[in-house]
């Protein structure tokens, strides 16, 4: 549907605002008092409307979507139930594009009203109680109403508690800088009933609210005036605060896909950006630019390799390569079901391919860049910004912008805090303390048991607790990688973890938790449980292949099955059942029974 706007200026014979009133502050409390107070409908649409903003718009809508003989037009004197009857079903569609001061008799005309924007700062809560109160019409419309994170957030928590599918997002102008949760996003209410959705979304503009990368790779090591980072680093930080490629593919038709990604460095987000690099610290473009055409590799093509020659496997493998490095430059991810391989994976898996079948790896797979080369860091620059827009497909209208802070640590001086740049960190000496039997090897993952809190150095203590994470039921348990070992000041060892709870506001977060067993398990099963049950509310597949490939069937919440062994694949078990069948091992979704 088309929302018409309406560009009027407040009338001149409006009634007039004292200056008293400009001035104040409306409170979230008397906002609400004003939306719903109860008013008298029998009164000139003045006295019914009494702000001159609402009552000038109404009348101009009015009068564009009702049809009135000339000479009969309503007016601001005009009686607002007479009016109201003759219009009978009409929306109006009004716009509300200036400040309002008094928002009473907006009870009345709610559904009409599909825009309100420029109410500034201080509007922030107040569009999430307004919505609230009416859940008015097919659009979220609230551009420079001083929208917040945490009110950005309160919207799509209740969008998701109240099923609310099928309707535009504009938030556009305000101060939301993370917008990760958009990849919650659902249009279809039948197959995703928990889901919340969006058909169109705007959020350009977003004027403060930097991001901090906290993740791997941070901070960045400057040499001089030059720094490199590994590919995959990169493009974490990159795509920090956007919505991942965990989307339904039927989010958005196909007319209108977010499905380019414009990003630059030392960026600001007011700044609109029509070239992948901008001035300052610089990508050496020659890296960015490696990339080679092919289509996304079919992997079920791996499984015949034994009657390939080595040209089927160069064509595999740069297709293979091409595929994940045009994730890294465009960052498709928006409009794929599947997640591109990363750029080092892609190398290890290629590797270990041509090893298996005897091929020779391409040297085109073996010169792919792990690092990239950033330039002109200045001697006393702490930080660089990556700013990412998302946008429509060869529009320059951007659907939404992040900007993230990467920390950097110079040769010459003590690494600093991500979040704390003043503060110096005791760098960790973690891989070689003394580890209890146990201690996890690294690169495997834990689960909490207890109440856990994460912490950003090894010693444990109020001021550098990140965050608490609660006892949770046992398929709610947060799960961490382990990426390396620490010990506090008191010869403690901890893990150095990276949070992986992918559907949680907490997901990247890197830091130290406790290694006490009862605190934290494996994640995965290290004996043979004999009998599992299955708890995940969503079930597990069954696979024919120990890297769970191929899937066999599905068993819902509930079924029990029986363990013929346990085998152990890469850093993480799997279950062979006594049909041969491949399950998940992880705790979180079958349990011991």
């Amino acid at each position: 549907m088309v929302v018409i706007i309406l560009e009027t200026s407040v009338k001149a014979n409006a009634l007039a605002i004292s200056a008293a009133q400009m001035n104040s502050t409306l409170t979230d409390q008397e906002f609400k008092r004003q939306i719903t107070a109860d008013v008298d409908p029998d009164r000139p649409i003045r006295e019914v409307l009494p702000d001159p903003v609402i009552a000038s718009h109404f009348v101009d809508s009015y009068n564009y979507y009702v049809y009135s003989p000339a000479g009969q037009e309503v007016t601001l004197d005009s009686n607002y139930q007479t009016a109201m009857a003759r219009a009978g079903d009409a929306l109006l569609y009004m716009n509300i594009p200036e400040k309002v001061h008094d928002w009473t008799g907006v009870k009345l005309i709610a559904r009409d009203v599909a825009i309100i924007s420029n109410q500034g700062d201080g509007f922030d809560r107040k569009a999430l109680i307004y919505y609230q109160q009416f859940e008015t019409g097919s659009s979220i419309n609230f551009s420079n109403c001083g929208i917040t994170q945490s009110t950005f957030e309160g919207f799509l928590d209740y969008m998701r508690e109240h099923h609310i599918t099928r309707i535009q997002g504009n938030f556009e102008y305000n101060h939301i800088s993370d917008f990760s949760r958009l990849s919650d996003i659902v249009v279809n209410d039948n197959n995703y009933p928990e889901g919340y959705g969006f058909y169109g979304f705007f959020g350009a503009g977003q004027t403060n609210g930097h991001i901090t990368y906290e993740g791997p790779g941070a901070p960045i090591k400057v040499v001089g005036n030059t720094a490199t980072v590994a590919v995959d680093d990169f493009q974490r930080m990159m795509t920090l605060g956007s919505p991942t490629s965990t989307i339904p593919v039927d989010w958005q038709d196909s007319d209108n896909p977010v499905n380019h990604t414009y990003w630059a460095m030392d960026s600001d987000l007011t700044r609109q950006m029509y070239d992948p690099i901008s001035y300052g610290t610089a990508l050496k473009k020659e890296e960015l630019s490696h990339t080679f055409p092919g289509e996304s590799p079919d992997l079920s093509e791996a499984e015949s390799m034994s009657s390939w020659h080595q040209s089927d496997f160069d064509r595999f493998a740069r297709n293979y390569m091409a595929y994940a490095g045009r994730y890294l430059v465009t960052n498709t991810g928006w409009r794929k079901v599947n997640v591109p391989p990363s750029v080092a994976s892609s190398k290890m898996y290629l590797r270990s391919l041509a090893d298996r079948f005897h091929f020779k790896l391409p040297d085109m797979v073996k010169n792919y860049p792990d690092r990239l080369t950033l330039t002109n860091i200045g001697s006393d620059q702490q930080s660089i910004t990556i700013k990412g827009d998302y946008r429509n497909g060869g529009s320059i209208v951007t659907a939404f912008n992040t900007a993230v802070d990467v920390p950097l640590v110079h040769e010459s001086r003590p690494a600093v805090s991500s979040t704390e740049t003043s503060r110096p960190v005791t760098p960790s000496k973690p891989d070689n303390v003394t580890k209890p039997s146990y201690v996890v090897r690294k690169g495997q993952a834990v689960s909490g048991i207890q109440k856990l809190g994460l912490y950003r150095q090894a010693t444990f203590t109020a001021n550098n607790r990140r965050v608490f994470y609660p006892r949770q039921s046992r398929e709610r348990r947060p799960q961490f990688v382990v990426t390396g070992y620490a010990a506090s000041r008191g010869g403690r060892p901890r893990y150095r973890v990276r949070d992986v709870n992918h559907h949680s506001r907490t997901a990247g977060l890197t830091g130290y938790i406790t290694t006490q067993p009862q605190y934290v398990t494996n994640t995965y099963y290290k004996q043979n449980p004999r009998r599992i049950r299955v708890i995940n509310a969503q079930g597990v597949n069954a696979y024919r292949r120990i890297k769970l490939t191929g899937k066999i069937r599905h068993y819902k919440r509930g079924a029990v099955l029986k363990v013929k062994r346990l085998e152990s694949y890469h850093l993480t078990t799997r279950l062979v059942l006594t049909n041969g069948q491949y399950v998940t091992a992880n705790k979180t979704l079958v349990m011991k029974r």
